[in-house]
């Protein structure tokens, strides 16, 4: 009765919690009154009819998501990243995914997590994360939901059990007097650093002209490094260092290798602060604009390959994919077979974007695929004049991480490149510079474009 009047779990818990203080209240009423229709909760027999039962699926689908919501996702509507909306529909999407996954289970395993983000990102793609598998944020918040709904749930035997298995014994827990004064030692010690900083601050003489001189670059920078050594860096302050070295870091690559700069800004290997950068550059959405137009195109690029009887091993191999994978990452392997056989159908090298099992020799900008093209446990690296810039998951972000290296090192395109390249920056990125299109580009274009 109570799982039909408050369908989430929380609610229920809260219901019982506060039927058990008002009879704590009243125990004349409880215990001598109204014996038939008393409500025994000691275990929460109420809610054992909750605790998931059923068996997880071999083919997951997700779940039927509410109109509202649905209407969004339909729409690709951008108040998934706007700052207003962003967590509201966001919590919405997490919530209908967790009421459907704790019908099978409360403690999902790493790959049942995966498997619902990972068919959440390939149905909704411009839900896709900048880096990564393109679902890790998804993962994250989902974990920390269940999580969250499961800590209030001490009532329940069948919770208690697991989480008595997993929970770990704290042989020395610090006293609360102690863990105070801790804490009031921190706060002391970083009040104090504060102001020694700001001290430090007004004794600086020159400014730059974006509001920064030697002594601020230098703090920056240091904590770009010691960010970076971190396991998990903040992605954030990484991109807020970045931009304020913006200029700096300008007049540094002028001069410097590759390998100079990378030692220097260290946060130039992650590729979601490159793609960061690279959108501040351009001010524009430019991951999703390639994913966007690369998905209208793909099909078209195979066909067109397959006519002319061009990259008949991309081809081959991409026929072989579709028939192990699902039909949902069909999507997926075709804009990736897309990207391999673009430079093709300009009537370039492709050996000038990428290579397969081999190392570059060219100081360019290049993706080194080590393995096969569209197997998903092959390594794929970014690199140029012979050091590597970073790691990437797949060829979609590669291709957004090429591009980034050319506009954020100012790198001029490849001779044997640069059509396939301007391409990309025309039509897929939507980037409209000044520079003109070469005709066959622009012929091309309205080819598959049409």
């Amino acid at each position: 009765m109570i799982s039909k009047i408050f369908p989430k779990m929380k609610d229920q818990v809260r219901f019982i919690r506060l039927q058990q203080s008002l009879k704590t209240e009243m125990p004349s009423k409880t215990t001598h009154t109204n014996h038939e229709t008393s409500v025994d909760i000691s275990h929460g027999p109420i809610l054992k009819h909750n605790i998931a039962q059923t068996v997880w699926p071999a083919n997951y689908q997700l779940p039927k998501f509410p109109l509202a919501i649905q209407k969004k996702l339909d729409e690709e509507s951008r108040d998934f990243f706007s700052s207003t909306g962003r967590n509201k529909w966001r919590s919405k999407v997490i919530q209908t995914l967790f009421d459907q996954m704790c019908t099978y289970t409360w403690y999902p395993t790493s790959e049942q997590y995966n498997k619902v983000c990972s068919a959440l990102v390939a149905k909704y793609q411009f839900l896709r994360d900048r880096t990564g598998r393109g679902y890790e944020s998804w993962h994250e918040v989902l974990k920390n939901k269940f999580k969250k709904e499961r800590s209030p749930l001490v009532d329940i035997e069948e919770i208690n059990s697991i989480r008595s298995r997993f929970s770990r014994v704290k042989k020395h827990a610090p006293s609360i007097q102690a863990s105070d004064t801790k804490k009031a030692t921190n706060k002391e010690t970083e009040d104090l650093s504060v102001i020694q900083d700001m001290s430090q601050k007004r004794q600086r003489s020159e400014e730059s002209v974006s509001g920064e001189d030697k002594y601020s670059i230098g703090i920056h920078l240091e904590k770009i490094r010691t960010e970076c050594l971190k396991k998990t860096p903040n992605i954030r302050l990484l991109q807020d260092c970045m931009e304020r070295t913006r200029n700096e870091r300008a007049d540094y690559m002028k001069n410097h290798s590759t390998k100079e700069i990378l030692l220097r800004y260290p946060a130039l290997k992650i590729p979601s602060v490159l793609v960061y950068e690279f959108e501040s550059i351009l001010d524009g959405n430019i991951e999703n604009n390639i994913l966007k137009n690369l998905d209208l195109v793909a099909q078209k690029v195979i066909n067109e390959c397959q006519r002319r009887e061009v990259g008949v091993e991309i081809c081959a191999e991409l026929g072989e994919a579709k028939k192990t994978y699902v039909d949902l990452a069909h999507k997926g392997l075709s804009m990736t077979a897309a990207i391999l056989l673009l430079p093709l159908l300009f009537k370039e090298n492709p050996r000038s974007l990428y290579l397969i099992n081999e190392e570059p020799r060219t100081p360019n900008p290049v993706l080194y695929i080590k393995g096969s093209a569209l197997d998903d446990e092959s390594l794929l690296e970014i690199l140029m004049e012979g050091e590597k810039v970073c790691e990437v998951d797949d060829l979609t972000m590669a291709l957004v991480v090429l591009m980034a290296i050319h506009f954020i090192f100012n790198i001029e395109y490849a001779a044997k490149m640069r059509n396939t390249l301007k391409f990309v920056e025309r039509f897929l990125m939507c980037h409209f510079a000044e520079t003109k299109i070469p005709p066959t580009v622009i012929k091309m274009a309205n080819f598959l474009f049409d």
